[in-house]
C-alpha cells in the first residue's frame, strides 16, 4: 500500500496531471463509467465530517473524508481500493490534493468554456484553491495564449504569494 503526504502530492502531482486526470474523469463520469454520489455530511456538534466518493469501473474505488468547521480547517484522507481484490492500495493524508482537483476543475472548465481569444483569467478570492486553480488555468490557458493575464479580486490577499 502506498501513503503519500502533502509534501509528496506536491512534488509528484503536476498541473498539467492533475488538468488531464480530472478531464479524463468528467469524461468517465458523462459516459457512466465513473460513479460519484453526492457528498455525505455527519453533524458532529460543532462541525461536520464530509465524505465523498466514487468509483471507477474496472480500476478501483475509494472516499474522502475532511471535517468543516467555521474556525479550523485540518487535512483531509483520501482512501483508494483496488476494484479487483477490494484492498487498499493507496491512502493520502492533507489537504493539497484537494484543492489542486479543485483547481483542475477549474481549468478543464475554461478549456471548455472560454472564448478561444481569451487572453485574461479573473479569480475571485484569494485563498489557497484561488491560488492552485491560477496555476493550473495559467498553464492551460499559456500553452496556446502568449501573454496570458492573471486578475484576481479578493477583499484580503491573505494567501497571496
Amino acid at each position: 500500500m502506498l501513503v503519500l503526504e502533502d509534501a509528496d502530492v506536491r512534488r509528484l502531482l503536476t498541473p498539467s496531471l492533475a488538468i488531464d486526470s480530472v478531464r479524463d474523469c468528467l469524461i468517465a463520469h458523462h459516459t457512466g463509467e465513473l460513479t460519484a454520489p453526492p457528498r455525505l455530511h455527519a453533524a458532529l456538534g460543532d462541525g461536520d465530517l464530509v465524505f465523498t466518493a466514487g468509483r471507477l469501473a474496472g480500476t478501483g474505488y475509494g472516499f474522502r473524508v475532511y471535517r468543516v468547521t467555521s474556525s479550523v480547517s485540518g487535512d483531509q484522507l483520501t482512501v483508494i481500493y483496488d476494484d479487483a481484490t477490494g484492498k487498499v492500495s493507496g491512502a493520502i493524508t492533507g489537504d493539497f490534493l484537494g484543492a489542486a482537483r479543485t483547481g483542475a476543475i477549474g481549468a478543464v472548465a475554461v478549456d471548455v468554456l472560454a472564448r478561444p481569444d481569451a487572453a485574461t483569467v479573473g479569480l475571485i478570492g484569494s485563498g489557497r484553491q484561488a491560488w492552485t486553480r491560477s496555476d493550473q488555468v495559467t498553464l492551460f490557458l499559456s500553452m496556446g495564449l502568449a501573454g496570458t493575464e492573471v486578475v484576481v479580486a479578493a477583499a484580503v490577499l491573505r494567501s497571496a504569494r
